[in-house]
Formats: structure tokens, C-alpha cells, sequence
């Protein structure tokens, strides 16, 4: 469970990245699909009745993030409505199609670790992806446009974990997607105009930590402007 502090943390954060983005200017903030810093809340029963509609319980922190702050004001564009927030349909494709794991339940932090060896070895973006056979054991939470979005595990070893999800969202799900672990990689910008990439496997993301990184880089953003 989320401390007091914790969460008044993040509230006192939020409030300082929207007051210094009154013209809406970060991305996903603006209209006409922008969150535009607006939180809504949602009682416990609304969370308990999509529980039964998936199937599971919500993994812990977004639970207790939309228990006690709402949906709405978030990373990209937003965190979903409880209407919108979806598990991709499972699909048995019996022939597989080649991915290094068959569903996001199998994931484990050897998984996570071999992306940085992956990294060292070829350089390539390419490599910081883990691709899986199945949309299964994920809940979509937000989306980043361009047919990616941020997803949270909701089995195994990763439950509660956020990554990013690159996949065709469709029925039936037929295509290999790739998940990429939040927090493993980073960009560090050095100096203006100029940034490398960080990749650190011992760092992987729950909700609150996505959440409070997306706040810290917004108000950094807007330090090195003004």
C-alpha cells in the first residue's frame, strides 16, 4: 500500500508540472485527445466491477492510484478511463510465431537483464525489446500514439511491472509484439540537443515509480525552457 506521503508527493509534483504547463505544450497534455492534467475519480465499486469483467484484480499501486487519485493525468496521453483500460483477447496460436517468450507471465529478470547484453552487443534500439507470442497477461493503461502503448503485467514474475507494448491491438491478435521494460532504459540528455541511452536491467518500474519519473522529466523539461 501507498504511503500518505507517497502519494501527497506525487499530488504536490502534478500540481507543479501543470502550473507550469498552462498552455498545454507537453506532449499528450494538449487537445483534442490531451489529458490536460484533469484527474477523475472512481469509487471502489466501479474498480470491483471491472475486476469481474477481466477476470483478476488490478495489480496493486494502479489500483490504489485509481482508488485514491483517479485516471486521467499521466504519462503520453493520459491514464484511461475505467471504460477504455482493456486486456488484449488471448488467441491459441498453436503454430507461435517465434517470440522469446510465449506470454508476458513467463517474463523474468534474466529477461530483463539480457537486454543490456543484447545493447552492449549490437548498439541497436531493436534490442531493448522482449518479443512475446501473446498479448496475454497484460492490462493496456495509457496510450503513446503510433500503435504503441503502456501496458501493466498482471501474472507472474512481472506482475505489477510496467512496460512499454508496440503490437496491432486487434481481434483476433495475430501479431508478434514487443514489450519494453520501463525504467531499463533511459535517455540522458548531457547537454541541449544531445542525449545517450542508459540501459540499467536492475531498474524496472512499478506504476508509482512510472509515474513519479514521467513527473520529474516533465518539470525538468520545462526548467531547461524557462
Amino acid at each position: 500500500m501507498p504511503t500518505p506521503e507517497l502519494i501527497e508527493r506525487l499530488h504536490q509534483k502534478l500540481t507543479t508540472v501543470r502550473n507550469l504547463d498552462k498552455k498545454l505544450a507537453l506532449f499528450g497534455a494538449g487537445s483534442p485527445s490531451g489529458h490536460g492534467y484533469r484527474v477523475h475519480t472512481i469509487v471502489s465499486d466501479q474498480i470491483v466491477a471491472k475486476e469481474v469483467e477481466l477476470g483478476f484484480t488490478l495489480p496493486e499501486e494502479y489500483r490504489d492510484w485509481l482508488l485514491r487519485v483517479g485516471w486521467g493525468a499521466g504519462p503520453d496521453y493520459g491514464l484511461l478511463s475505467l471504460e477504455k483500460v482493456f486486456a488484449p483477447p488471448y488467441i491459441d496460436d498453436e503454430a507461435g510465431t517465434g517470440g522469446e517468450v510465449e506470454n508476458a507471465a513467463e517474463i523474468t529478470l534474466a529477461h530483463i537483464a539480457a537486454i543490456q547484453n543484447k545493447w552492449e552487443a549490437t548498439g541497436a534500439n531493436s534490442a531493448l525489446g522482449i518479443s512475446v507470442n501473446s498479448d496475454q497477461h497484460l492490462l493496456i493503461i495509457s496510450e503513446s500514439g503510433c500503435g504503441a502503448y503502456t501496458c501493466i503485467v498482471t501474472y507472474g514474475p512481472m506482475r505489477g511491472k510496467v512496460f512499454g507494448l508496440t503490437a496491432e491491438i486487434v481481434e483476433p491478435q495475430t501479431a508478434l509484439c514487443a514489450l519494453m521494460p520501463e525504467g531499463v532504459y533511459t535517455w540522458s540528455r548531457k547537454e541541449r540537443g544531445r542525449s545517450d541511452l542508459l540501459v540499467n536491467p536492475h531498474r524496472l518500474f512499478g506504476f508509482f515509480d512510472w509515474y513519479e519519473d514521467w513527473l520529474d522529466r516533465a518539470t525538468a523539461d520545462f526548467g531547461r525552457t524557462l
